[in-house]
């Protein structure tokens, strides 16, 4: 063989090992929980809802979820476990669109079935009238389905590997506890009256006061797309919905731009 071949088989299998070790690494540590529960032992972070809701969703051990915006980030589940004796899983989305809830409600079922005692789902009104196919963010939809081939953009992704698994065995601070999942940095500091309305930027006012059905097209096709048939097509769970309270500079926004009504009207329909 000559020296120019034996050079360029060397560098192919060096090449071949250096992936499959990377492939091996993703799989055995798995921060995004494609292949099999969270290792007892790794320091997982997890703060990419987009991402590792759907592991999550398919790996853990759960008999309830918690879904919603993020509303609902600053939930603590052992709440759950201590006063309901429930085992939960927090499952929120920033933004939450009806379309989100569905997408990871169908693989809690797919998964879970009727071992899913409770869904709470917070209900966030201005986010039901979007597209039924809409989604907040755009999702990796190679992590949403079944295809494990397309799992290739999961397995040589320098990001997983460097930010979720070098980083946080390199520093201990990245580590996520478990019952606070996606809960915000805020403390009590940002949420004082003082500082809320340095930041607040009141809405235009409307000219006209907008017509009092005008969100209900938009959720009812939500309810009927996204929502209701997981309802009817799971009797064994109880779904508990409930709207988030919302501060009174969001209801001085609706007033402004002449909403009330119509945002009244939306509450009533989608009750």
């Amino acid at each position: 063989m000559k020296p120019c071949k034996r050079w360029l088989l060397l560098f192919c299998s060096i090449l071949l090992a250096g992936f499959l070790a990377i492939a091996a690494i993703v799989i055995y540590v798995d921060p995004f929980f494609q292949y099999h529960k969270p290792l007892a032992y790794f320091p997982y972070k997890v703060d990419n809802q987009l991402s590792q809701n759907p592991g999550m969703a398919r790996r853990l051990d759960y008999d309830s979820v918690l879904l919603g915006s993020s509303m609902t980030a600053s939930f603590d589940t052992d709440w759950f476990t201590e006063v309901m004796g429930l085992q939960m899983v927090k499952l929120s989305y920033n933004g939450a669109f009806p379309k989100d809830e569905a997408n990871i409600m169908d693989i809690i079922f797919d998964t879970k079935g009727d071992s899913v005692k409770k869904i709470f789902m917070a209900v966030d009104q201005g986010a039901f009238s979007a597209d039924t196919e809409a989604t907040k963010y755009p999702i990796p939809e190679y992590l949403y389905d079944k295809n494990p081939f397309n799992n290739v953009q999961y397995l040589f992704n320098k990001d997983v590997l460097l930010n979720y698994i070098f980083k946080p065995l390199v520093d201990p601070t990245e580590r996520t506890d478990w019952t606070q999942l996606y809960k915000p940095w805020w403390t009590d500091q940002y949420y004082t009256k003082a500082n809320v309305l340095m930041y607040y930027v009141p809405a235009e006012e409307a000219a006209e006061e907008m017509p009092e059905d005008a969100f209900v097209p938009g959720i009812q096709a939500n309810l009927e797309a996204n929502i209701i048939p997981f309802v009817e097509a799971h009797p064994e769970t109880e779904f508990i919905f409930w709207y988030p309270p919302y501060s009174i500079l969001y209801w001085n926004d609706v007033m402004r731009q002449k909403e009330l009504d119509a945002v009244i009207r939306e509450l009533d329909y989608m009750t």
